[in-house]
């Protein structure tokens, strides 16, 4: 088995089990001559003097840092000029705003427009370019939002089609959206905002989320009842099931934008002195993107609330294509070392800055976030492929369609069992599965009647009790037992296209370490040093606070 027995208290267990429940059922216009950009605007980009740059109008020389990529047609697309990559992106429903690479002329639609930072490569801009430049008064910034799936044209549902789909729909014929990807949370209770849908926590009515952080000291408190991979394999099915779009947009060099929300330390905070040597005195915060045409401000799950292994494949046609050999129905291996995941510079994919053309590329876009996430990542990868390996030889075809669905419908079927026979049992008790009908190897019977889509306090809140069962220290097992520490970890820094290593090792950690107990302790490595940077331009042993982020996105943004 996966886990060993859990035997606590989950926070907010009623939330929790009605969300599992739920899931059971399933850019300033650019001028003609080319001017160089100044080494002073070159150095921005990797970290000095940032500053907060102008809204874009049509065109400028700015790459987006993690705007979220439109994948497939005609992303990647090569065209003659900026121009042209826009006008592709008209064509598009879902496409916000466009990045042209001046280099080699592909063009990359995107969602959103992301983090800019000036670069002399990339062009980017907005759909749409604004007509009224006569104005002398720069408009007011607008807080980006959120397409949902009933705003973009959709094919009708083929009730026929023996595979559920990539994006979740039609898998209700009453309700052929309900649990798809790019639709509204649910909600238990209406939402609780202030004046104008602003957040809660604006003036001094609450206290200062990260005063509320630190007042948990951290305490090692292992539950030798159960491994960390209960932990582990928590955080990669909540990337199966719950994704919520973010515009972080460097909001603390760019603070006056509607949806930044940040986080400032305190001059009473224990590491106030050091972080204001080091100037890491605001903690970056965007508001969950709110979906767009609504009044009432609601989050929008980028991804399907199913059980579907969404992480591996995709939630969109384009993205689950990119990952496809088409061959063999396998999906796509790295060039370089086989058996484990493909890089962005080897699928062509669009890199956020420079130092991440080596980030791997999953059905889910944090995949990076850590190597412990990542090599769970690599097993499924593994395990698909396994399959469709196995089924081309039993089945004797080489059907590259009906290999990779028949493929992947097998591993949404593991996933589901690992999740209902294994992490469920283990997490909530036997009483619990049993009581709220979560025991698969009884009869089930479908209900058209339940909306399966995420519960958004069961995405903010609920399921990140697992936050207080990580360790500080990630143990390795090769001929001997080894300890990382976590903020040596984050986004690709160990483990990516240029520094490939054996998962087993990790595996093998995951497995044979305690977790922390479910209770009030979080690690300091997530309260001070969550995705800490480690770009020698920007040398800082401060990162973000995980738990001061959780209360500012429960208790505040998301409310």
């Amino acid at each position: 088995m996966l886990f060993r027995s859990l035997g606590v208290r989950p926070i907010g267990l009623l939330i929790l089990v009605v969300g599992l429940q739920h899931a059971a059922t399933q850019i300033h216009h650019r001028q003609d001559t080319e001017e160089s950009l100044s080494e002073f605007l070159i150095g921005q980009l990797f970290g000095q003097n940032l500053q907060s740059f102008p809204e874009s109008t049509c065109q400028v020389e700015y790459t987006d840092i993690v705007g979220n990529t439109l994948g497939g047609r005609p992303s990647g697309q090569k065209v003659k000029s900026p121009k042209q990559c826009q006008q592709l992106c008209q064509q598009v429903a879902k496409c916000s705003f466009f990045s042209w690479d001046r280099y080699n002329g592909a063009c990359w639609l995107k969602h959103s427009d992301g983090l800019r930072i000036p670069h002399p490569k990339v062009i980017m801009g907005p759909k749409f370019c604004k007509k009224a430049l006569s104005n002398p008064h720069t408009p007011a910034p607008k807080e980006p939002c959120a397409v949902t799936t009933s705003q973009i044209p959709n094919e009708p549902c083929d009730f026929t089609l023996p595979y559920q789909t990539l994006n979740g729909r039609c898998n209700n014929i009453q309700n052929p959206t309900w649990g798809s990807a790019d639709i509204p949370f649910s909600r238990l209770v209406a939402a609780k905002y202030g004046p104008n849908n602003t957040p809660r926590g604006t003036g001094i009515e609450l206290p200062n989320v990260r005063t509320v952080a630190t007042a948990f000291p951290e305490h090692d408190n292992p539950e030798s009842r159960v491994s960390s991979m209960i932990m582990q394999f928590g955080q990669f099915l909540d990337h199966d099931i719950s994704h919520t779009s973010f515009p972080e947009k460097r909001c603390c060099v760019n603070s006056n934008r509607p949806e930044c929300f940040n986080i400032i330390v305190p001059a009473s905070d224990f590491t106030y002195h050091q972080r204001h040597n080091h100037s890491s005195l605001c903690i970056d915060f965007a508001r969950s993107s709110p979906a767009c045409g609504i009044k009432s401000r609601e989050q929008v799950n980028t991804i399907t609330a199913f059980i579907d292994a969404s992480n591996v494949y995709g939630s969109e046609e384009e993205d689950a294509d990119i990952l496809r050999t088409h061959t063999g129905g396998r999906l796509v291996e790295n060039s370089e070392s086989a058996g484990h995941l493909p890089t962005k510079l080897q699928l062509n994919r669009p890199s956020d800055h420079l130092d991440d053309r080596l980030d791997f590329v999953a059905g889910d876009d944090r995949v990076n976030e850590q190597p412990f996430l990542t090599s769970l990542h690599v097993l499924f990868l593994r395990e698909h492929n396994r399959l469709a390996d196995f089924l081309a030889e039993e089945l004797h075809t080489e059907n590259d369609e009906l290999i990779y669905q028949s493929s992947r419908k097998l591993v949404i079927i593991e996933m589901q069992s690992i999740v209902y026979k294994e992490f469920l049992p283990l997490l909530l008790g036997s009483r619990f599965t049993e009581k709220y009908k979560l025991n698969t190897a009884e009869e089930t019977v479908y209900n058209p009647n339940a909306n399966p889509s995420v519960l958004n306090e069961f995405a903010t809140a609920a399921f990140r009790f697992g936050h207080s069962m990580i360790n500080s220290l990630f143990k390795v097992i090769t001929n001997e037992e080894t300890f990382w520490r976590l903020r040596d970890l984050f986004n690709g820094k160990m483990f990516n296209g240029n520094h490939i290593m054996d998962i087993e090792p990790m595996l093998l950690g995951l497995l044979n370490h305690s977790a922390q107990k479910v209770d009030g302790s979080f690690t300091n490595e997530l309260k001070n040093h969550l995705f800490v940077d480690h770009s020698p331009k920007r040398q800082s042993q401060f990162g973000g606070d995980l738990v001061a982020r959780n209360i500012q996105q429960i208790g505040r943004a998301h409310v």
